[in-house]
């Protein structure tokens, strides 16, 4: 028998997930909130952290979700070779946004 899952079971257990995922960074805004967010969005954080990894040919090492204008973004961090960037990804198109160089500033919400 396959087992489901109401929205809002999936959200709670998705923010869960990406908390584990997004480190000491996601303990800034409340678990709930991040659930809420991670529920407006129509892409998943893999499908997120996939379109980041196409765009700049490395590998996801953080991830985040933001509310911006109204909307859910992904901030997916992607370290290739000894550089990092920064990817905003849609999270209602899967679009890549915006990129760019991590220069290790911690309060940039560019």
């Amino acid at each position: 028998m396959m087992n489901t899952w109401n929205g809002s079971k999936l959200a709670a257990a998705t923010a869960i997930a990406f908390s584990l995922i997004a480190g000491p960074a996601a303990a800034e805004e409340n678990a709930s909130d991040k659930a809420q967010i991670m529920s407006s969005a129509k892409i998943s954080i893999a499908e997120a952290i996939a379109a980041a990894e196409k765009e700049t040919g490395g590998k996801a090492v953080e991830t985040d979700i933001r509310n911006r204008d109204g909307n859910a973004h992904f901030e997916i961090t992607i370290q290739k070779g000894m550089e990092r960037q920064e990817v905003l990804v849609d999270g209602q198109t899967g679009q890549v946004v915006k990129t760019v160089a991590n220069d290790g500033d911690e309060n940039d919400e560019g």
